[in-house]
């Protein structure tokens, strides 16, 4: 059994079918289809050894270990938003000054 975990992308999607309750909904809310989905939480409670929700048919059923779980998750979303962000602000063009003696910027063109 492989215990370590090394995929945000599956903490993600573990994150919106927590929230939304299904991983239909969830597969709505992040754009993709829902088998992918429920392979993806399959493969996260694979990774972790966890069950992490209980199914049936009426959707997903966050566990006691899901309810632990999920503050982490979380933790994880903020950084992946604060790292997004921070590349966006570095990314923007930055202005550039010319400075010049006053001749130059002082006449105008006729």
């Amino acid at each position: 059994m492989k215990t370590e975990f090394w995929n945000w992308s599956d903490a993600r999607v573990f994150l919106v079918v927590f929230r939304e309750g299904s991983t239909l909904a969830a597969s709505r809310k992040l754009g993709v289809a829902q088998p992918t989905v429920a392979r993806r939480i399959d493969e996260l409670e694979h990774q972790t050894g966890l069950i992490l929700f209980e199914r049936d048919t009426r959707g997903f059923k966050p566990t006691a270990q899901a309810h632990s779980l999920v503050q982490f998750a979380e933790i994880l979303e903020k950084a992946s938003e604060s790292f997004a962000a921070k590349a966006r602000e570095l990314a923007k063009p930055k202005p550039i000054r010319i400075t010049s003696p006053g001749y130059f910027s002082d006449q105008t063109m006729d």
